[in-house]
């Protein structure tokens, strides 16, 4: 499977109920301008960059990294990620970012970032599905937004925003 093909090979109503986006490269390209306007022409090569919802690369695969982190939620990505050498020398992992803890690979990337005083950024254009919301016809996506990280947000009383996948996103 190609990285071409991959995105069309996800049922439509799949992807729509999990938030599922695919970031067109016109967008990305935006991003990293915007990135450079506000972090600098270098970024990219002293910042950790990790994004937690890669999905096949489209954010970053343009681009080259000193230190990268792609994660994201299926094993087919992962897999056309390693095989098209997407960002070749990036940590690549299947990780439920949103229910799962972070695996050794990413730590150690973590670790040694915090201990090099290099930044983090998250770098990411994460999904925007949110339980209940109507798609057309009244279709809800109830339990999409039932997740670790929302149980942590409604304890601390983060409230409905709790209920969007691109807000949990954000706060964990």
């Amino acid at each position: 499977m190609t990285i071409a093909t991959l995105d069309e090979t996800i049922d439509e109503a799949t992807r729509r109920f999990a938030g599922a986006f695919y970031t067109p490269k016109e967008r990305a390209d935006y991003a990293h301008t915007y990135m450079v306007q506000a972090l600098g022409n270098d970024w990219k090569k002293r910042c950790l960059v990790w994004e937690p919802s890669a999905g096949t690369g489209n954010l970053t695969r343009e681009y080259t990294f000193n230190n990268l982190i792609l994660s994201t939620l299926s094993q087919d990505e992962v897999d056309v990620l390693v095989k098209h050498k997407v960002n070749d020398g990036a940590v690549v992992e299947k990780l439920d970012f949103l229910n799962a803890d972070i695996p050794p690979s990413i730590h150690a990337e973590l670790i040694f970032a915090k201990a090099s005083g290099q930044p983090l950024v998250f770098f990411m254009n994460p999904p925007y599905a949110a339980s209940g919301s109507s798609q057309g016809g009244g279709a809800t996506k109830a339990g999409v937004s039932v997740t670790e990280v929302k149980t942590r947000m409604k304890a601390a009383g983060v409230g409905r925003a709790s209920l969007n996948l691109y807000t949990q996103f954000m706060y964990r």
